[in-house]
């Protein structure tokens, strides 16, 4: 289990070794912390992943970056302060943030389980806007969702339909315009609607609902496929912990000296 600590940012005073349990709940009244925690637990665990499936503690330990990258994907600009701390240990990492410096050393390289991250913003409802993946925007979380919608919409076609949780009401998205619909499957009360064109409410609870049942099901159910990129980062891990856990010194000096007489044979 993960824990957290947060300390003077934004309007958060004092977090202290917060456990991070599969289901995290916070509650309190507006502008008192809440979007704030769960974008640095989410940007924590990123960091977490992206060097899990790099075997590098890479550029995060670089000062300045952490920061700055928190800060230019979450829109956090401000949030900083001079005290500011930030304390994040998993199995895998123990990361680090005071007195303006990041540092982060490994607990356990070989202990990831691979997952998948999803920040989803308040502004999820930008999806509704005609031709939103032509838009030319900053890398920030509103980005990140909006190629992961693009994803998640596909899977949910007018045969596979989402339950928009109990009400009498379905989304599905057509793939021959492009648009996002919105059903109804009450008797008295039926129409087919395109998602732009209804409440503010449902425009706001849709894709949150579609998003949590991609990643609560579809993702479990079904084998997605994997980007080239993200094939390439998983293949030099792979090489990295064989190099660590098989290949050891003695014959990785023999390798870099260039005596190649002796046979290594893996199981």
């Amino acid at each position: 289990m993960a824990i957290i600590t947060i300390k003077n940012v934004g309007p958060i005073k004092n977090i202290e070794n917060l456990a991070l349990n599969k289901v995290n709940v916070f509650m309190g009244q507006q502008s008192s912390g809440k979007s704030t925690i769960a974008k640095i637990i989410s940007y924590c665990t990123w960091v977490e992943k992206d060097i899990a499936m790099n075997q590098s503690l890479g550029e995060y330990n670089i000062n300045g970056n952490f920061r700055k990258k928190l800060e230019d994907f979450h829109r956090l600009s401000g949030y900083f302060k001079d005290n500011t701390e930030i304390y994040y240990e998993s199995d895998v990492i123990k990361l680090q943030f005071l007195n303006k410096e990041c540092s982060i050393e490994w607990k356990n390289k070989f202990a990831y389980k691979r997952s998948k991250i999803e920040y989803i913003p308040s502004e999820r409802n930008l999806i509704i806007l005609p031709f939103i993946q032509k838009v030319d925007m900053n890398n920030n979380n509103n980005r990140s969702f909006l190629f992961d919608w693009l994803t998640i919409r596909s899977k949910y076609n007018n045969k596979e339909r989402v339950k928009i949780i109990d009400l009498p009401i379905e989304y599905y998205y057509d793939e021959s315009t492009g648009e996002n619909h919105i059903i109804s499957t009450d008797e008295n009360d039926k129409y087919d609607i395109l998602l732009e064109n209804a409440s503010s409410g449902l425009q706001s609870l849709t894709p949150l609902v579609v998003a949590l049942k991609y990643l609560t099901k579809w993702i479990y159910e079904n084998e997605e496929e994997i980007s080239f990129e993200k094939q390439q980062k998983m293949s030099n891990a792979y090489n990295v912990l064989v190099d660590e856990l098989v290949l050891f010194p003695h014959y990785k000096q023999k390798f870099v000296d260039g005596d190649r007489s002796e046979k290594i044979v893996l199981s």
